[in-house]
């Protein structure tokens, strides 16, 4: 699960100034996260990791990548879907908006 990836990405030692005491409280809930481009059309998963960036509401913050812009030029009319986008998922969610 990708929730597991980015526990698993944080260092668990001192040398590393234990990063997991800046992004992470005492209950191991998360405080903040930086996600840097290209959350969909990486996998089959896209629609997932949205949900799941979503449901970390203010603690986390997205920079956009190359494919992010391309799903959002595509939702808004500006580009036109091609097969290779892997988006009928995400436009078709009921969640969608």
């Amino acid at each position: 699960m990708l929730w597991d990836q980015i526990v698993d990405s944080c260092p668990d030692d001192d040398s590393d100034n234990d990063i997991r005491s800046y992004l992470f409280d005492g209950s191991h809930n998360l405080i903040f996260c930086i996600l840097v481009g290209d959350l969909v059309a990486r996998g089959d998963k896209s629609l997932e990791c949205l949900r799941f960036v979503k449901s970390l509401g203010n603690a986390a913050q997205t920079v956009l990548g190359n494919h992010d812009l391309h799903l959002i030029a595509t939702a808004l009319g500006i580009k036109k879907v091609k097969p290779r986008d892997r988006v009928d998922a995400i436009f078709n969610a009921p969640d969608f908006d």
